[in-house]
């Protein structure tokens, strides 16, 4: 039960990153409104004002920012996709989920 990766083209990339350059959206109302992770939105968002400044880096600036790019992903699968022995097969964030449902908490 493996997760097909997405991928953006080009021109969205560029238009998601334009919300929060010229439009003014924060980058995480950007990244809600699209149904993007932030992370790769900020990286989107940096890469344009590279372009635009005529510089032309590939990878990340600091050990930081690709140190919180790897543990947004790796807390997402683990929380949200990777199915989990103990919770009949969910991950679990949905397992939780569920759970709140089922009690009305939601």
């Amino acid at each position: 039960m493996t997760k097909q990766r997405r991928s953006f083209s080009a021109e969205f990339k560029r238009e998601a990153a334009g919300l929060v350059l010229y439009q003014g959206y924060s980058h995480i109302e950007a990244s809600r409104s699209l149904g993007v992770v932030e992370s790769a939105l900020r990286r989107w968002v940096n890469q344009l004002q590279q372009e635009r400044n005529g510089e032309a880096t590939v990878g990340y600036m600091t050990a930081q920012e690709a140190h919180r790019d790897i543990s947004h992903y790796l807390m997402h699968r683990y929380n949200w996709i990777r199915p989990h022995q103990f919770n009949n097969g969910l991950a679990p964030a949905q397992a939780e989920k569920k759970l709140n449902v089922v009690s009305g908490i939601s």
